[in-house]
């Protein structure tokens, strides 16, 4: 559910208003489950729009939900958008034909990662987290190993500078412990996390770790220019590159 959308084109014609409007809230609509207060600003010619050139959008939003991850507070920009406008003034849904940088700001509650532990993306997110753990302690096939286990994450805490988990493991003999998951963040480089100090407790052995200075490379597709955690909230500042489906 998208709510309170207000969009604003600098020069727009009726057109633009028509058609690239509708067709951008529903791409939107597509993309989330919910968000309130959507603002969107789109600066660009005539000219350029009408040849799917969007030279630079600006959106703003709150209480927004990406595939179960709640968010408090959105502010990106995009720049130099390329869209199928041809197809959509013809009735077909927007589709991004190259890949875009997008940078902003994101702000995540401690509420928020409470509400997203039932999150597919986080839950996966969690999982190759512990896979690369085991991959450090040198096991082989680590994902296969986690297929074992059945991990269900329940409470979250913020504190000054760390994050901590706390959820339930089933194995496979249907048997239920605790485990539990606490780090710092920091960041080395734009691409590169370190979590420190990284800890884990759980009833098998192999699941148990205490670490110092674990990196975690975040990809090429992703620059993260600040980071800070407080008992309240995590805001990052970054970019991203978003590429077309």
């Amino acid at each position: 559910m998208v709510n309170e959308i207000t969009m604003t084109t600098k020069g727009k014609s009726k057109i633009i208003a028509s058609v690239l409007s509708p067709a951008i809230k529903l791409y939107l609509r597509s993309q989330v489950e919910k968000v309130e207060g959507l603002e969107i600003k789109i600066n660009g010619k005539d000219g350029q729009i009408l040849r799917g050139h969007i030279p630079e959008v600006f959106l703003v939003a709150q209480r927004a939900i990406y595939q179960g991850l709640s968010l408090s507070a959105v502010q990106i920009t995009g720049e130099n958008i390329r869209i199928n406008l041809g197809q959509v003034l013809k009735g077909k849904a927007l589709r991004l034909l190259e890949p875009i940088f997008i940078g902003g700001q994101i702000t995540l509650e401690k509420n928020d990662l409470q509400g997203s532990l039932s999150s597919s993306l986080l839950a996966s997110g969690l999982k190759d987290l512990l896979a690369l753990l085991l991959e450090a302690k040198k096991f082989t096939n680590p994902h296969q190993m986690l297929e074992n286990y059945d991990i269900t994450w329940e409470e979250v805490e913020f504190t000054q500078d760390q994050v901590s988990l706390k959820g339930s493991l089933k194995d496979e003999r249907e048997e239920i412990s605790a485990i539990y998951l606490s780090t710092g963040l920091n960041l080395i480089d734009k691409q590169i996390l370190a979590l420190n100090p990284l800890k884990v407790e759980a009833k098998p052995e192999h699941l148990n770790f205490s670490l110092t200075d674990f990196q975690v490379d975040l990809g090429e597709e992703v620059e993260i220019n600040h980071l800070s955690l407080d008992s309240t909230q995590l805001c990052c500042h970054g970019k991203l590159t978003v590429k077309p489906d």
